[in-house]
């Protein structure tokens, strides 16, 4: 077996965990009538991820996933992580993963307005970067 650091385990775990529940929170959206749609995954995900999760990792996923759904980005599960540096720092990569540095949860301590301020700023670079790239890679090369 191969040994890995702490924080990849750690990484993968949580990776893991929040794509099971995306992918699980996607089921439940799908209803066989409009009068059966619901809009809210049910409440028991929620105590699971609640109860498995870090707090700080919980709310963090719970930002992520619904600055997601409410922007319409949700149509690959989003992964989080964190980085176990104590640095203010968050990226987002082209790869739906949003990390935030231990040293910003730390400084921010719960507030979720600012954290949700910082996981869109970066959710949105990577939306926009990837419709960028996509734009780039169409276009044909011009010779001059």
């Amino acid at each position: 077996m191969i040994a890995f650091p702490h924080h990849l385990q750690k990484f993968a775990e949580i990776t893991s965990l929040c794509a099971l529940l995306l992918a699980v929170t996607a089921s439940v959206f799908v209803a066989k009538t409009p009068a059966q749609r619901t809009t809210q995954p049910t409440r028991s995900l929620y105590d699971r991820a609640k109860a498995e999760l870090p707090e700080g990792i919980y709310l963090l996923y719970r930002i992520v996933e619904r600055i997601a759904r409410g922007n319409g980005i949700d149509k690959r599960p989003w992964r989080i992580g964190t980085v176990p540096t104590y640095d203010i720092n968050a990226f987002a990569a082209q790869v739906n993963l949003v990390a935030v540095y231990d040293g910003l949860l730390d400084q921010l301590a719960g507030d979720s307005s600012a954290i949700a301020c910082i996981v869109g700023h970066e959710m949105g670079r990577t939306d926009k970067e990837s419709a960028a790239t996509q734009t780039r890679i169409g276009q044909p090369f011009k010779v001059r």
